[in-house]
Order: C-alpha cells, then structure tokens, then sequence
C-alpha cells in the first residue's frame, strides 16, 4: 500500500493489523514522518495561539470555531462506523479538545469574577499539563503507532519533569513494539545527564531482546561513558538466545567501556 493511502487510512481510523504494521515500518525508515500524521501536529499550533492569545477578545470565538472543525472532521472520518458518536468521544483528539475547553472556561470564569487569571505563565503550565496529560493517555493506546506519536509529543513539552521520563522509562521496559521502544530510548538521551534516568537506562537493558534495542542501548552506554553499564551488558553476552552479531557489538561496547 502506498504511503499516501495508509495515512489517509490512519485519518480514518480503519487500517488492518497488517496495514498498521507496514506504517510502523515505514515510520521506523524515516518514509513517514510522525508530522504526516499530523493531528497532534495541529493539536500543538492550536495550543500555541490559544497561549499567546489569552487575553484576546476574539480568543473563545476562535476556539470554539476549531472545536467544531474538530468535531465535524472526526464525525466525517468515522462515517462508516454503527457508533460514530461514542468512537469520537473516546478518540484522544476530542479528549484534549474537551481538555482545553474546560481550561478556556476556566479562565473565562475566573476573569469574569474580577479574579487575575494569573497571565501567560500559568497558562503555558496548564497547557504543558496538558500535553503531558495527553501523552499519557496515548502511551495506553492498543495501537503502537499511538504510542509512537505519543514518545514524540514529549518533544513538544517545555518542561520534562520526572512522571515523563519514568512513564518514558517504563515504556522503554515494557512495550511491545520495538520501534515504540527504541523511540522512547531516543526520547530519553537528551536527559540522560539526569540520576535517576541514567539508572534507568541501564536497568532497562536487561529487559531488552530485541537486536536493534540492545545494539542501540550498548552504544548509548558508549556515548555516555557509563562504566555501571558493563554487569548488564555481560549479562546479555552470556544468554543463548542473543544473535552472534549483537553480541559481536556489545563486545566491541564493553572493549571501550573497559
């Protein structure tokens, strides 16, 4: 199938077991951006001109005008379906949308007591909650290309606190889809630096079985010059079921480490 026809059926919400699989491929080969599949991508600008036009006049109108856009385009997509109203209210898109609405009241309620609202830092805080919020739901989804854009969205949180990068940590662990796995390792190095996510790390190798993970991981294990790293990773040079060439890897790994 080609490129094109599986985002469109991603829109739709009516790809196969076997047309989620090649979109996960074609993700994990970079000939697929996440941006294609591009409602987190517009949930994001939505968010930015909701920050930056707080105390417009016109800021509730504009909401409101793309919550029904939102609503319309997922009643559209989901046409075919015998229950169109309950899959969009348990989509994730509408769950932020609701989200944000209630923060909008929110804030309209509260200016209209005579309250101070507290300004554009605060905002940007609920809004940041938000995404979060909305990452975490996503990383509970069946679908792993959910997931996937799930790991993604931490990219888009201003700030990454501790709940992020253990939710991060566990899906690094536990997932079932590699590509979900090795995108939450690439998630987490730019805070490697941190203590409790380096230990992480490195317990999180001896969870792994997949050859791309544990090459990936033994090399991060390089960059980051983490000596503490060497019992985990011996650990995996001494199980039979590891490929001959991945244990190759991890050897020349422990040789630089050593």
């Amino acid at each position: 199938m080609t490129r094109e026809a599986l985002i469109q059926k991603y829109h739709q919400q009516t790809l196969t077991p076997d047309e989620e699989a090649q979109l996960e491929a074609m993700i994990a080969s970079g000939e697929i951006e996440l941006e294609a599949l591009s409602d987190l991508h517009d949930l994001g600008e939505q968010l930015q001109w909701l920050a930056a036009d707080v105390h417009s006049p016109d800021m509730s109108h504009q909401f409101h005008q793309w919550l029904e856009t939102e609503a319309t385009q997922a009643k559209a997509s989901l046409k075919n379906n015998t229950n169109p109203i309950v899959r969009w209210l348990s989509s994730p898109m509408t769950a932020a949308a609701m989200l944000v609405l209630g923060l909008l009241t929110g804030i309209s309620l509260t200016q209209k007591g005579g309250t101070d609202a507290g300004g554009g830092p605060e905002l940007v805080a609920e809004l940041t909650r938000l995404r979060t919020d909305l990452m975490m739901t996503l990383l509970k989804e069946d679908s792993s290309t959910e997931r996937l854009k799930a790991v993604h969205l931490t990219s888009e949180i201003t700030e990454v606190t501790q709940p992020i990068t253990e939710a991060l940590l566990k899906t690094l662990r536990e997932d079932s889809n590699s590509n979900v796995r090795l995108a939450a390792l690439d998630a987490l190095y730019p805070f490697a630096e941190r203590p409790q996510v380096r230990a992480g790390l490195i317990k999180s190798i001896s969870f792994q079985e997949d050859p791309l993970v544990l090459i990936a991981m033994s090399e991060l294990m390089v960059d980051l010059q983490e000596q503490q790293s060497v019992g985990e990773l011996e650990q995996v040079l001494k199980r039979e079921n590891t490929p001959p060439e991945v244990k190759e890897r991890i050897q020349s790994s422990l040789d630089i480490l050593l």
